[in-house]
Parts: C-alpha cells; sequence; structure tokens
C-alpha cells in the first residue's frame, strides 16, 4: 500500500508539472524597451513561439511582427496545441487583466517583401497544425492581434489544420485567398471559436472572410466588406 501511494504521489507530481504554466515575453526587436523588468524575455516571436509548450502564455507587445525577414512567403507564425497567445500589452504589465489591446495594436502582418505591394506577401500568416484538442487541459487560444495582410489560395490569415482554437478580440483585415477562406480557412476536425472579432476587406473564391469545412461558432463578431 506504501508503494501504491509513492507512485501515486510521484504520478500527480510529475502531471502537475508538466501542466506548470510559464509566461514568454515578446517584444518587437532587441532596441524595445518593453518587459525591461521580465525575464523570458524574447526579441523575436517565432523564437517565442518555437520555445512555448502546451500551458504557456506567450505575451506579445505592441508592434508589427512579420513571419520573416528573408521573403519566403512559405513561412508562417506556426502556433502550438494547448498555448495561450495574447496580444496588445505596453510591455509593462503585470496581469493579463492591465492590457489594452485596443490601445495597444499588436499586428501579425504578411507584408514581407516590398511594402505595400501584396504579390510578395506571405501564404498564410498564422497556421496551427496540430490535431483537435491534443491536450484536453489546454485549448489554443488567440487573444488581442491584427492579422494582416496575406496573400495566397486558402487561409491566409489563419490556417487551421484539425485545431480547435479560441479566436477572441482580433481583427482580420485584408487577407486575400485564390480558394477557400480568405481570412480564415479550418480543415478537418478543426472546430474554432470566435469572440469579439472583425472581419473587414478579406476575399476568397469561397468564403471571403471563412470557409469552415466542419464547424466554427461566431459570437459578437462583426463582418464588413468581405
Amino acid at each position: 500500500m506504501k508503494h501504491f501511494y509513492l507512485i501515486f504521489s510521484l504520478i500527480l507530481a510529475i502531471s502537475f508539472s508538466e501542466l506548470k504554466a510559464d509566461i514568454l515575453y515578446v517584444k518587437p526587436g532587441t532596441a524595445s524597451t518593453a518587459w525591461q523588468n521580465q525575464t523570458n524575455v524574447y526579441s523575436d516571436l517565432q523564437t517565442a513561439l518555437a520555445a512555448a509548450v502546451p500551458g504557456d502564455e506567450v505575451w506579445v507587445a505592441a508592434g508589427i511582427y512579420k513571419p520573416t525577414t528573408a521573403g519566403n512567403r512559405d513561412i508562417s507564425f506556426e502556433l502550438k496545441d494547448g498555448v495561450h497567445y495574447y496580444g496588445g500589452f505596453a510591455g509593462d504589465e503585470t496581469d493579463l487583466a492591465q492590457r489594452d489591446w485596443r490601445l495597444n495594436e499588436t499586428i501579425l502582418s504578411g507584408d514581407i517583401g516590398v511594402e505595400g505591394d501584396n504579390a510578395d506577401n506571405s501564404y498564410r500568416i498564422v497556421a496551427l497544425r496540430e490535431a483537435a484538442d491534443v491536450n484536453p487541459n489546454y485549448r489554443t487560444m488567440v487573444d488581442g492581434f491584427i492579422i494582416e495582410d496575406g496573400k495566397g489560395s486558402s487561409g491566409t490569415g489563419f490556417f487551421i489544420y484539425d485545431g480547435d482554437p479560441i479566436v477572441k478580440n482580433c481583427w482580420f483585415r485584408r487577407n486575400q485567398g485564390s480558394s477557400n477562406g480568405g481570412g480564415v480557412y479550418s480543415v478537418l476536425n478543426a472546430r474554432p471559436l470566435f469572440g469579439n472579432v472583425i472581419f473587414s476587406f478579406n476575399s476568397g473564391r469561397y468564403g471571403g472572410a471563412v470557409y469552415a469545412e466542419r464547424q466554427a461558432l461566431f459570437y459578437n463578431c462583426t463582418w464588413y466588406k468581405n
């Protein structure tokens, strides 16, 4: 019996250690003064995305972030299932409730080539390619971002492959797809949920703003000139 309780305690300890959340802080470049009083600070969003694990939170300070500076249109911001991504920070907050995502615009931009010329923009700005509900304790959260100026085939703003993200307080604008879902394209068993999201000036052959193969839920969303 003592051995049973010892093993059970070890299992609980391992489980809770795996679920312990860290906060990864991101600022727009090394010159930014955001997050001066924090550790675990990244000046490159891609590096922070790669380091995050399920249960972590990624706090992104206001600024413009692009998937690449090398002009490779195939590169996206690859999200992980079970991580919470928050934009809209000034860079001095210590609590999530302190941020103002309306004032502190955090932009994920596909304008990676000649500025203002969308012919060389990212094919897909943000992508989530994990299976739905990989970690039942967490659900991917995308909250407080402007996602703009993707140009490609499908899901040029956000491509969701079999995941169940919650997307809140975001704005998808000027994303252009030649096929399904200019702003968002969800495939296979993906079941995204959108709350307080604006979709404007997105275009696609089928679903200018959103194309969902299975199911998508929308609460308090605004649709304008898609």
